[in-house]
């Protein structure tokens, strides 16, 4: 039994690589008013060398999975596919919310030295 046809599962991909987007774009526009900037700190986001590095070098971990999951064999196990769904879908919203995290300090989305 075929899981699914090519067309198909490109339209999938699409549509959580939309809502991942979907996604990062709420957490920015929802940002300052769920936390507040500080008075110390007028751009309210601070993040350290570390943390940048964690966010850059977790999505590329998070991509991995995403690869993992979006190239399963055509004759997978429904119960393999149904978990690589889910793990797409929850790892396009963690790649979302750490692309945010370093959008919102201008860092850049990938390191050229990882972690």
């Amino acid at each position: 039994m075929t899981v699914s046809s090519t067309p198909n599962r490109w339209v999938r991909y699409l549509v959580f690589g939309a809502a991942g987007l979907l996604l990062l774009v709420m957490g920015a526009a929802l940002r300052p008013v769920l936390i507040p900037a500080s008075s110390t700190d007028s751009e309210g986001v601070s993040l350290s060398a570390v943390d940048i590095g964690f966010a850059q070098d977790m999505s590329v971990h998070h991509e991995q999975a995403l690869f993992i999951s979006q190239n399963l064999d055509d004759n997978v196990s429904p119960v393999v596919y149904q978990l690589a769904q889910q793990i797409i879908a929850k790892q396009t919203a963690e790649i979302g919310t750490l692309r945010g995290w370093l959008m919102l300090v201008d860092a850049p989305l990938s390191s050229a030295d990882p972690m």
